[in-house]
């Protein structure tokens, strides 16, 4: 149920893609002011024009995208640590274990200073790779497609459908957020800690709850490690035309799903399935969209001069 990698050497295009990932991220992150809601006041028409360009076209370009290559080369690196020590006989999923709680300790440091940060998340979630590590690929590929379509917001759907009276409650981290930010406008330094690590990830981990991250990281961990089972990374021609197709698929799938969250609240009136209905699609587009940079970066790596430069 698993391809050996040919050679111990790093796989740079790993490391490119991890670095497009956290670079993404980090843009996201700089233009909202690191969840501190608080934004000089803008007198400029220009700026204000310039401002909403950058805005706009990052988060259009980035949120929810870089995200998802994030997540899916943690599983890919997962992976190469699995098999790694499974070659030399030793069994990694009790040290990765370990090596989740070390990382909700650094989480929980980083959540003090930043509490939207998603390492806790991925302490938390990164323990479904042990879980499934060992099933066959056919088996994992059936649990990831069926993390990746959103199966909370569709049991949602279907209740409201059931209960016509069903309600959504899909802001109920927002007081939350509100005492975070206000600790960190007005607290002092200890007093901002101390909120961000409790209150701040009651609040991140509701916002992930809510906007249907939980599932969708736990199923790009495992399409990441499936990557590295099927040892997809590496230069081949059969690995370059099969991302050639994922390139081609991914953008034929992206713009009429992208395209229908703009006009589905025309066709929506009951507000319990119009929270649940477009975040399917966000998902899914993102989903799309993250096909096109992954796969477009693998192929302009390996077929192009830019390679050096990337």
């Amino acid at each position: 149920s698993s391809t050996t990698l040919t050679n111990n050497n790093r796989i740079e295009i790993a490391d490119v893609l991890r670095g497009f990932a956290v670079m993404g991220i980090t843009l996201i992150h700089f233009i909202e002011r690191f969840s501190l809601n608080s934004f000089p006041e803008e007198t400029s028409n220009f700026l204000m024009f310039t401002d909403k360009v950058i805005w706009d076209s990052t988060f259009f370009a980035f949120s929810g995208k870089a995200y998802c290559i994030f997540a899916l080369l943690f599983g890919f690196s997962f992976f190469i640590q699995d098999n790694n020590q499974k070659e030399k006989g030793k069994d990694f999923r009790g040290r990765f274990a370990w090596r989740l709680l070390i990382l909700m300790i650094f989480a929980c440091i980083n959540s003090m200073l930043f509490p939207g940060e998603i390492l806790v998340l991925y302490a938390f979630l990164g323990y479904v790779l042990i879980a499934v590590c060992r099933l066959s690929t056919r088996t994992v590929a059936v649990i990831a497609i069926i993390l990746l379509s959103q199966p909370v917001e569709w049991g949602q759907i279907i209740y409201a459908h059931i209960n016509p009276d069903y309600v959504m409650d899909a802001e109920f981290d927002g007081p939350y957020w509100e005492i975070v930010n206000n600790a960190a406008k007005e607290g002092s330094f200890l007093e901002m800690c101390k909120t961000a690590i409790w209150t701040g990830n009651v609040a991140n981990m509701g916002w992930m709850l809510l906007h249907g991250r939980v599932t969708q990281t736990a199923g790009l961990f495992m399409v990441g490690m499936l990557i590295g089972r099927r040892n997809l990374l590496p230069y081949s021609e059969k690995n370059i035309k099969l991302w050639i197709n994922v390139f081609v698929v991914s953008t034929l799938a992206f713009f009429p799903i992208y395209g229908l969250m703009g006009i589905l609240p025309d066709f929506i009136s009951r507000e319990s399935l119009l929270v649940p209905s477009p975040l399917i699609l966000k998902s899914l587009s993102n989903i799309a969209f993250t096909g096109i940079f992954f796969a477009g970066i693998i192929i302009v790596y390996y077929l192009t001069k830019f390679k050096n430069i990337l």
